[in-house]
């Protein structure tokens, strides 16, 4: 994405972690992070909400919602 989508800027830091996956295993940790920012940006207040674009893989935006702990 940070190469792909125009305006996108996503932390190396997120790139290495997910990078680091077990083969097989990266739409798991991609959904655990997503999570995580979830929680933060709700914990902190940092926005009004947030818009999950699971492209390609509408079936997955019910366990990101999960492990964000929306609804």
């Amino acid at each position: 994405m940070k190469k792909n989508v125009p305006g996108v800027n996503v932390l190396q830091d997120l790139i290495d972690e997910l990078a680091a996956a077990p083969k097989g295993r990266t739409i798991e940790k991609g959904i655990k992070i997503a999570g995580r920012l979830i929680r933060k940006i709700k914990k902190e207040k940092l926005c009004e909400g947030v818009h999950i674009m699971a492209i390609g893989q509408a079936k997955l935006v019910t366990e990101i919602m999960s492990a964000g702990e929306l609804g």
